[in-house]
């Protein structure tokens, strides 16, 4: 019979790691190791884990009733908004509109078993070459917005200084963040702590479609 540190485990594969796991959660890669060795978690945090990653408290807890929040019928779509927004793979554009154009459908399942929450999903569209060969020009992504703690190297759709960009960060001893994109021909970008006002992480990025 699987134990509690059981489905946190299979919980935690799908972020990638532990310690990414717990910054996910706002709590200390401690307390995540305790818990994975059989330690003690309170309501709070099993509530938290529960709301963050769209698992009910009871199944988290016991391993009785429905893995997911909601009903998870195989088969059932969610509508994913996109929003009529590109995110600059290039030097960056301004955000202008910001209108939901059309909700596009996600199978319910497939989403969950990426304990990815439907309500925290956005999508918008590429546009430039420094991605490539990532991210190509019209590509369409999708992000999380529930996920904004910095991973390095993890691609984020980030807001610098009122322009929508879609980059891998970097965290620097200093506290800077550096701002990469794929192709060599663009130069990092490097935001330093006293000007981390002007950067805003949206989410991070968890799919993408590419128009052949």
């Amino acid at each position: 019979m699987k134990l509690f540190k059981d489905r946190l485990r299979e919980i935690t594969e799908g972020y990638g790691s532990s310690r990414a796991f717990a910054r996910m959660l706002g709590v200390s890669d401690t307390a995540v190791g305790r818990w994975l060795k059989g330690g003690d978690v309170t309501l709070s945090n099993l509530n938290n884990i529960s709301e963050k990653c769209g698992v009910e408290v009871k199944w988290l807890a016991t391993g009785e009733g429905p893995k997911f929040s909601g009903a998870d019928v195989f088969g059932a779509f969610s509508l994913i908004p996109r929003y009529d927004v590109r995110a600059s793979a290039g030097f960056g554009e301004d955000v202008t509109e910001e209108d939901i154009v059309e909700e596009v459908p996600f199978n319910t399942s497939w989403l969950h078993g990426r304990y990815l929450q439907p309500n925290k999903l956005a999508m918008i569209q590429v546009s430039g070459d420094s991605m490539e060969p990532t991210l190509e020009n019209r590509d369409f992504i999708l992000f999380d917005k529930s996920d904004q703690n910095l991973r390095d190297g993890m691609l984020y759709v980030l807001n610098l200084n009122g322009t929508l960009l879609v980059k891998r960060l970097l965290t620097m001893f200093d506290g800077s963040v550096v701002i990469r994109s794929d192709n060599s021909a663009y130069a990092d970008q490097q935001v330093t702590p006293e000007h981390a006002s002007r950067l805003a992480v949206l989410g991070r990025v968890v799919w993408f479609s590419r128009n052949m």
